[in-house]
């Protein structure tokens, strides 16, 4: 997993090479409340998914 901005591009690189799916976590601003998306980077092109977190509970929603 990689998480947007936290490496740099040369190491996302290295880094995807390794496995069959890489996913990167992107953190934005959406109205006032913050959004995490799961985006998979090889494997599963054209495809997102927003994380919700409630109690422990973690929920996927492809988007």
């Amino acid at each position: 997993m990689l998480v947007d901005g936290a490496q740099s591009k040369k190491d996302e690189l290295l880094i995807s090479t390794l496995f069959d799916a890489v996913f990167r976590l992107k953190k934005r601003l959406a109205g006032d409340d913050w959004e995490i998306l799961l985006i998979p980077e090889v494997c599963i092109q054209n495809r997102m998914y927003r994380l919700r977190y409630d109690r422990g509970v973690v929920e996927l929603e492809q988007i």
